[in-house]
C-alpha cells in the first residue's frame, strides 16, 4: 500500500517517550539528583565512616579492626602435626554411619510411655479394605508436635468424645422433618377439627 499514511494517534503510540522513536519508557524517571538514598546509602556512608575514624561501640578512637576465627585456624600449608592426625581419623564420619535410633525420628506422643506401634498407614485406611484387631491410625492420629501429642487418647471406646456428633445428629434429624413454609398460624390450625393443611 504505497502513499498510505497510519492515523495519528497510532504513530505516536509507538514513538511516545522513547526519544528518536520505537519502543521506550514513557515519562519514567530514571535519574535522581544527589542526595536521594538510594539502597545501602547510609550504611555505606556509615562504613566507610567507622572504619576510618572509630566511631564504633569498641575501642573509641581507633579504627575498626576485624578478625577472624576462620583465618586463625586455616593456614596455606593445611593441617599438619596433631591436626592431621585427629582429623584423618574422621571421628565425624564415623558418628554419622550410626545414624539416630528410631526413636528420635519416628515417635511421637510421651517419651515416658510405653511405644505405640501402629499398624496401618494413612493410605491403607483410605483405600483398603477395613481390617480388625490392630489398632487404627487414625484413632491416633497426631500433629508432630509432642506438646500437642502427649495428649491424644488411645483408646476410641470411650462415649465421651462423641456427645457432640449424636447431638448434632438429632437437631438434623429434626431441622429435616420440619417444613420450612409452615408458619405458627398454620401450625396452631392444623390440631382443629375439619382443617386441612
Amino acid at each position: 500500500m504505497e502513499g498510505y499514511q497510519y492515523p495519528m494517534e497510532l504513530s505516536e503510540r509507538w514513538t511516545r517517550g522513547a526519544g528518536s522513536g520505537g519502543l521506550g519508557q514513557s515519562g519514567h524517571k530514571n535519574a535522581y539528583r544527589h542526595g536521594v538514598l538510594i539502597s545501602n546509602y547510609v550504611e555505606d556512608g556509615a562504613k566507610v565512616d567507622f572504619a576510618s575514624s572509630g566511631k564504633h561501640l569498641l575501642g573509641f578512637g581507633e579504627p575498626f579492626r576485624a578478625t577472624s576465627t576462620h583465618a586463625a585456624d586455616y593456614n596455606p600449608e593445611g593441617k599438619t602435626g596433631d591436626d592431621l592426625l585427629i582429623i584423618s581419623q574422621r571421628q565425624d564420619q564415623q558418628l554419622s554411619k550410626k545414624g539416630l535410633p528410631g526413636d528420635f525420628l519416628t515417635r511421637h506422643g510421651n517419651f515416658a510411655g510405653p511405644r505405640e506401634n501402629f499398624f496401618a498407614t494413612i493410605n491403607q485406611l483410605t483405600y483398603g479394605p477395613k481390617q480388625h484387631g490392630d489398632p487404627r491410625v487414625d484413632t491416633f492420629i497426631w500433629t508432630g508436635q509432642n506438646h500437642h501429642d502427649a495428649g491424644v487418647p488411645l483408646s476410641a471406646t470411650s462415649t465421651s468424645g462423641m456427645d457432640l456428633s449424636t447431638t448434632k445428629r438429632q437437631q438434623w434429624h429434626e431441622e429435616a422433618e420440619s417444613n420450612p413454609y409452615a408458619t405458627s398460624t398454620r401450625v396452631s390450625s392444623e390440631g382443629l377439627p375439619g382443617t386441612e393443611g
